[in-house]
Formats: C-alpha cells, structure tokens, sequence
C-alpha cells in the first residue's frame, strides 16, 4: 500500500503474523526501528523500489516475491534484535539512570526523559525492564533517596518537605509509597524510633538506625 502527499511518501507494508513467524522467532517488536541497521536500509532500499516494479512482476512470481520481502525483513529485525542485546546497549541506559539521578525532585516521566534522551519511550521501556519499567524505577530510587535524607540527623527538612522536594504529589503520597516499600513511616525513621518485628515485638535497642542501614544496603 502507498500513500504519498505533497512532502511526503508513505509505503505501507501488511505481511500477516504467521507468515512472517515461520522465518524469526517471535520477540517483543513494538517500537523496533530496522533501519539502525544495514540489513534494516538494504531492506528500506527495497521497499522504495517496489512500488515501481511490482507492476512488472508475473503473478505467477508474485509469492516467490513475497517470501523474498518476508525473508529480508526478518533478516533485518533480527540484526536488530542482536544490536539491542550488544552492550553498545548500555551506554543509553546509563545515560537514562544519570538523567533520573540529576532530576528526582523534578515532574519526571518516561515521556519527559524519551524526550531529553532522543530516543522513544519503547526502547526505555525494552531498557528497563528488567527493573519493572521506568515509572518503577525512578519510584524506587525516589524512595531510596528520602530513605538517606531521613537518617540523616543534619537534613532538618519535615517529612512533607522532603516529599516534595523529591517530587511526590504529596506527603500522604509518599507516606503511602515509603510504608509499602519499606514496612515503615517516614516519621518512624525521622523519629529514630523502634520498629515492630513481625510478631509485634519491639526490640530492646532504643535506636533503629543501624538496622535501617544494614536494611538499605541490601537493596
């Protein structure tokens, strides 16, 4: 199928799914762009002068065609499916994680750091994960961050101004999202306080900073 406009021309390709699984394994494709490789513009080539030749070809050649074009596009995804596993991967993802780091108390969002890191929000997405997704990860290390901040005794900041300065939507919000990450209250670590074991218990040592730190590591 093709389409064209006054600055633009479109070709629309439509190979059934079976068809094309019987040459590449199926993977997650959504977002692939093929054309990063060279396998992905020989094939791009290809496309652009098929509408101009398909007219000549027999009918009768017409499927030894179509296998043709299935076989060079499934070459290509998976030369593209091996480029995202190559560790040239790594470079975007630690670029991703320093951006999250520079920016947690601003309004951040998978959207906003495609944007800022040019690439699409499908390939952050491939990116992460293994992390259980973007929004996920820079929860986490939001959380992770005000753990830090609330033990140490030199950050005078409340609870809710922490909150918001690592760009929660509110200090409920985060209350919220620090118990349910941690077992505990932000004012339970701020306070320095006991905290409960599982069977209601409270330990003998008054300070619960030590334990709390050994916790955090190990995260």
């Amino acid at each position: 199928m093709e389409s064209e406009s006054e600055t633009t021309r479109s070709i629309i390709l439509l190979i059934p799914r079976a068809f094309l699984d019987e040459a590449v394994q199926p993977f997650a494709m959504h977002g692939l762009t093929v054309t990063d490789t060279a396998l992905g513009r020989i094939f791009a080539e290809l496309l652009r002068a098929l509408p101009d030749e398909l007219s000549s070809v027999p009918a009768t050649q017409a499927p030894s065609l179509a296998q043709a074009i299935r076989d060079m596009l499934a070459a290509a995804l998976n030369q593209s499916r091996r480029s995202l596993d190559q560790p040239k991967a790594l470079p975007l993802f630690g670029r991703a994680k320093r951006h999250i780091e520079a920016h947690l108390g601003d309004e951040i969002s998978a959207a906003s750091l495609a944007s800022a890191l040019r690439t699409s929000r499908s390939t952050l997405s491939r990116l992460f994960a293994a992390t259980g997704g973007v929004e996920s990860y820079m929860r986490r290390r939001r959380l992770q961050r005000a753990h830090r901040k609330l033990r140490r005794a030199q950050d005078v900041r409340t609870v809710a101004e922490l909150a918001y300065a690592l760009g929660f939507k509110s200090p409920s919000h985060f209350g919220r999202l620090f118990r349910s990450e941690y077992g505990y209250s932000p004012g339970t670590l701020r306070a320095g306080l006991t905290v409960p074991d599982a069977a209601g218990h409270r330990p003998a040592e008054p300070a619960i900073q030590t334990f709390l730190r050994w916790q955090h590591e190990q995260i």
